[in-house]
């Protein structure tokens, strides 16, 4: 500390300074002449009357500059109720307005300095406003300080002139710091539990801004405050798990809700001793990470009427603790086996009043018995059951849906009983009233089986009225004859289909929504049609036994244009190639048009061609359907020339020559 701090705005001067200023006195300095006797001031003209004179410079605020710091000796308050002493420290910075110079001296000028004068009269006020009892600051402390000083402010401003910014702190306030409590065990219990918990805590507590004061007097560095802090700090934890936590609290919001309404409540406990809560760390082996649904199975074995063997009830729960005091968490595993014996002693009487049927029927309402009479059950244990789904295992249950039956590639016979074809159909059902089909209804009885059992059955028996070629030919579609007036009023696959849809009502009330029939190829289907997509062709020599003149040759192509009606049992039997079909139209031509003349066979104009044609195309389908039981279409017949033929050609050709 300076020995005058306030020597920037008033020093005492001696005679020689008073002279040398008064011939170059700045504007924003001003003389003031104190007698001693009177400590009045007196007029600079006048002063030479005086005897006992004191010179003094005051450095206005004409120059803003002119401010003087000073820190004071500290100013001890007293707490009358427990002795302590209360430091203030005071730090103020002083100046003077013009006019206020002879005001300022005159209040100041008797002390040892105008420093220590001051200071004197700032220890005054704050006396005045504390009356030296420190517990004015116990409460409320900033408003309490700021108060102080606004009033210290202006008693100076009034008797002494000056115009101060004062800074008033605690003494000890730079020594407070926060106080860390390292982690410990506490043994708790809660509201509705009679059993201890292990809690696991952590704290920090700073000190509260507003009550510093009470910090102060509470000072933590020493052992007893320190120790009986804690121990309250930990008597007030367990305090309040008592009477305001339960344990579905404790064990699920242990880190969220109850940590942060507990630090509240211990904020209200240590303001006295000028704390609060700086963090708070809670941690218990008893709580579950998070309040979760418990997942439970089980499978429930009944006896119902009309039905040899028993039938199963499978349950799935999802169940929510509410109360853990009624089923604390260490009996959590335990839970399942409470579930199945619940569930058993609700759903075997039930279930022991229902036929087979009924509950396959209708089981929706015996799960809505079932779901609230253990909503009821659960909460005697503290449990909210967020679901629950109870499904009879029935042997018959996906009949109550659509289902499907299938068979693939099976052989059938057509009313040619020579002649199998392959098929494959797909039917999709579902049974209208299982009451219709009591009857089936028996343990171990397939009825998907019974039902495939009964298509295939209806399959055969409308293929056995279906001739090949119809199948083979006109499967997906009625046939239509040469005038194009139907041969049938519906296709073989509608046939079937209204068929077996009939057949599945009538037995087993079943509604079909779906049949599909894949035709797959018979061996005799893929040659065929191998044989329909290939263009055969013939060359014969025919020699006329009547005229034995030179030979004739024909050549000419065919096509498989079907089987013949009633003849597919010889097109499989034979199951002829191109080469086989073209060798016997060789041989018919050659056996039925040798007997024709030369003139006959060697045709010359287009209308004995196409009469020529007509017979040889009448000869070889006649031929091919009697030998394999196909028909074609002949095309493309020519004959080539005879030797005498091309001979005459030439010789016209030489002649035209020569007359050229």
């Amino acid at each position: 500390m300076q020995t005058n701090s306030l020597d920037k705005i008033i020093r005492e001067i001696d005679t020689k300074t008073v002279d040398a200023k008064n011939k170059s006195r700045f504007p924003e300095e001003e003389i003031v002449i104190i007698d001693r006797e009177t400590w009045q001031a007196v007029p600079n003209k006048s002063w030479s009357w005086f005897r006992n004179l004191a010179f003094y410079l005051v450095s206005n605020t004409d120059n803003p500059t002119n401010v003087a710091e000073r820190q004071a000796r500290p100013y001890y308050l007293t707490n009358f109720a427990t002795g302590q002493k209360l430091g203030v420290s005071i730090t103020y910075w002083a100046s003077c307005d013009p006019g206020n110079e002879a005001k300022l001296v005159e209040a100041l000028c008797r002390g040892k300095t105008p420093g220590d004068a001051l200071d004197k009269k700032v220890e005054k006020w704050i006396a005045d406003f504390t009356k030296n009892d420190a517990s004015i600051f116990l409460e409320n402390y900033p408003v309490q300080l700021a108060r102080l000083r606004e009033h210290v402010r202006i008693k100076l401003k009034e008797e002494v002139g000056v115009n101060l910014e004062l800074k008033l702190s605690l003494e000890k306030e730079p020594q407070l710091e926060p106080f860390s409590i390292p982690a410990f065990p506490l043994e708790v219990y809660v509201s509705d539990c009679d059993e201890p918990l292990e809690l696991q805590v952590q704290t920090e507590l700073v000190v509260d801004d507003n009550n510093k004061v009470k910090a102060i007097f509470h000072d933590v560095n020493d052992a007893q405050e320190w120790q009986e802090l804690v121990k309250l700090f930990k008597s007030e934890i367990k305090k309040y798990l008592l009477q305001y936590i339960n344990i579905d609290q404790f064990s699920y919001e242990l880190k969220d809700t109850v940590r942060n309404q507990l630090v509240v409540y211990l904020d209200k406990i240590m303001v006295n001793y000028g704390r609060r809560v700086g963090f708070l760390y809670l941690e218990s082996n008893a709580v579950p990470s998070a309040k979760q649904l418990v997942p439970v199975k089980c499978k429930v074995e009944c006896e119902v009427q009309k039905y040899s063997e028993p039938i199963y009830v499978e349950n799935t729960l999802l169940m929510l603790p509410l109360n853990t005091a009624r089923y604390k968490p260490n009996q959590a595993s335990k839970l399942e086996t409470w579930v199945e014996g619940k569930l058993e002693k609700i759903i075997k009487p039930l279930l022991l009043k229902k036929t087979y049927v009924s509950v396959l029927l209708d089981f929706e309402p015996i799960a809505t018995e079932i779901r609230d009479l253990m909503e009821d059950e659960a909460k005697s244990i503290g449990y909210e059951i967020q679901q629950i789904v109870s499904v009879p295992d029935l042997e018959h249950q996906e009949l109550k849906e659509n289902f499907k039956v299938t068979f693939e590639e099976e052989s059938f016979a057509t009313r040619d009983v020579n002649v199998k074809v392959l098929l494959g159909v797909s039917v999709t059902a579902r049974i209208r009233d299982f009451t219709k089909i009591e009857d089936y209804l028996k343990p171990k009885a397939d009825i998907k089986k019974l039902i495939r059992r009964t298509v295939h059955s209806v399959t055969g028996q409308v293929l056995a009225t279906v001739e090949p070629e119809r199948y083979y030919m006109r499967f997906n579609h009625p046939g239509v004859d040469e005038q194009g007036k139907p041969l049938e009023d519906k296709s073989v696959e509608q046939e079937l289909i209204e068929a077996v849809e009939q057949e599945l009502a009538k037995q087993f009330n079943a509604q079909v929504s779906r049949i599909t029939a894949d035709v797959y190829d018979t061996d005799i289907a893929k040659h065929f049609k191998k044989l329909y997509g290939t263009i055969g062709s013939f060359e014969v020599e025919i020699a006329s036994i009547a005229d034995i003149e030179e030979a004739v040759t024909y050549k000419g192509d065919f096509q498989i244009e079907g089987v013949e009606a009633n003849s597919w049992y010889t097109f499989q039997a034979r199951k002829p190639e191109m080469s086989d079909i073209s060798r016997s139209i060789t041989r018919r031509l050659d056996a039925k048009l040798s007997v024709f003349t030369k003139e006959d066979l060697q045709f010359t104009d287009l209308e004995y061609l196409s009469l020529l044609e007509n017979l040889i195309n009448k000869l070889a389908r006649e031929c091919v359907v009697d030998q394999f039981g196909l028909e074609i279409i002949m095309t493309n017949l020519s004959r080539s020339r005879t030797q005498q033929e091309k001979l005459l050609a030439e010789e016209i050709s030489q002649q035209r020559e020569a007359k050229k």
